[in-house]
């Protein structure tokens, strides 16, 4: 069974590599101009248990652009989670983003969301698939010369994350230790108003987490990220630095 399954993750796997490989030659193919950027990304996660199948999850962070010159975006999200079987889990809840034009304020946006993420250990590695889809309410703030705009979208995520164990840290004790994560997400736009944002984005990411404890760790990403923009044939690319603290309380302890 373990092998059988092994395999369907390997094919699977194959796939999700030849989709987002030929996603990025189709972008790459069409595209005019590529804009690139640097961004640095803090960002605290915390997952509270509440139950054997409940789990309260919470996140936020905070964006700049240009060596941490000037403010990109902010976010907060909190959902529920709730464990179906032992490696699934699925989970809703909302999150709330502002975005930055010139050091201002300019767009902010509602974005319910909805998940189900599949966690398997296949000998040391761990594999995580996660599946998201997301309806963003958005709305621009009016300004002098312009007045306030709305709109809405759906957002489909696929995320595929490997955790590989690196280096243990202490003779005695299980932690700390170093692990490297790997992976890769892919952001599809779909809804009416959609023209030339069908790709909206690919992360491509890697990096090392230390994890200190069984309950906390800190993330160091480095995030490739291919976006297009409403504009034809004109794409951003960055470079993102993202650190990540990840906190887990158990409350039925």
């Amino acid at each position: 069974m373990a092998l059988f399954r092994l395999r369907q993750s390997a094919r699977f796997l194959g796939t999700f590599l030849f989709l987002v490989c030929l996603t990025a030659h189709m972008g790459y193919a069409q595209q005019k101009d590529v804009v690139p950027s640097n961004q640095q990304w803090i960002q605290y996660y915390n997952q509270t248990k509440l139950s054997k199948q409940w789990t309260w999850m919470t996140d936020g962070g905070f964006r700049w652009r240009d060596q941490m010159r000037h403010p990109a975006q902010y976010v907060v999200r909190t959902g529920l989670g709730y464990r179906l079987h032992e490696n699934i889990r699925v989970a809703a809840g909302m999150a709330h983003l502002g975005s930055y034009t010139n050091d201002r304020l300019r767009r902010i946006e509602w974005r319910p969301y909805q998940e189900i993420q599949s966690s398997h250990t296949y000998g040391r590695i761990d594999v995580v698939h996660r599946f998201r889809a997301e309806q963003r309410f958005l709305k621009t703030l009016a300004l002098a010369e312009a007045p306030a705009t709305h709109s809405f979208n759906h957002r489909l995520r696929y995320r595929l994350m490997v955790t590989v164990p690196l280096l243990k840290l202490s003779a005695r004790r299980p932690y700390p230790k170093l692990v490297l994560d790997v992976g890769d997400e892919l952001f599809i736009n779909l809804g009416r108003n959609i023209v030339y944002t069908v790709f909206d984005q690919n992360r491509l990411l890697i990096g090392p987490t230390l994890q200190l404890h069984e309950n906390l760790d800190l993330a160091l990403t480095y995030n490739h990220q291919f976006a297009s923009t409403t504009t034809p044939g004109r794409y951003n690319r960055d470079g993102i630095l993202w650190l990540g603290v990840r906190h887990k309380l158990d409350l039925t302890r």
